[in-house]
């Protein structure tokens, strides 16, 4: 847990790249950037019901941290027994009422896999992967799946009623070249072992 010595209201007038910014410069005098990776939430994002704005909301991430605003986490799962409960919660979200970033979904569940998937993306970033083609990578806009691989249906999105089937292909996954860079880099390796010479730029 980090406290920024700026009020709230002082981050939330900056823009993603200078909350960014803010937050890397209290992380990096606390973390050696050397020996440690960085994956933080802001506590300021505020949802504007009379403009309709959200402010202190990012998702960005590369070099040592990856850093993402706090708009969905009302809906997250507060531990690990509830992850079926809440990529099942169809209920409706109003746009004009509360943040709303699901690609066009509007319910609970498809603001929980899109929050948490964008996480994971930005941490790949992190680790030197650059964007995918692929539409189910993580590295694409196929973080937006992310709860495919933690149930066997998708539940029904905004306007409809049926939960969507999806094959194996078809959930959020690693590209395999990717997969590859990250099995060889040195942050994923045992410690005490000097991991691979494999260049990761």
């Amino acid at each position: 847990f980090a406290k920024s010595p700026q009020k709230g209201d002082d981050l939330r007038a900056l823009d993603g790249s200078g909350i960014y910014s803010h937050v890397y410069n209290l992380l990096k005098a606390q973390f050696p950037e050397a020996t440690t990776k960085w994956c933080g939430l802001v506590g300021c994002t505020r949802f504007d019901t009379v403009t309709k704005k959200i402010t202190g909301q990012l998702a960005l991430g590369g070099g040592s941290q990856a850093l993402c605003g706090s708009g969905s986490m009302q809906w997250w799962p507060a531990s690990l027994k509830e992850v079926p409960k809440v990529f099942a919660n169809t209920a409706a979200i109003d746009p004009g009422k509360t943040f709303e970033d699901s690609a066009f979904r509007r319910t609970v569940w498809a603001n929980v896999s899109t929050g948490l998937g964008a996480i994971v993306h930005e941490m790949g970033h992190t680790f030197g992967l650059p964007h995918s083609q692929d539409r189910f990578s993580v590295m694409s806009r196929g973080f937006d799946y992310f709860s495919r691989s933690f149930t066997v249906v998708e539940a029904p999105a905004s306007g409809k009623t049926a939960p969507v089937p999806f094959t194996d292909e078809e959930h959020t996954r690693w590209d395999p070249f990717f997969a590859a860079r990250l099995n060889y880099s040195p942050w994923f390796q045992p410690d005490g072992n000097q991991g691979s010479t494999f260049d990761m730029s």
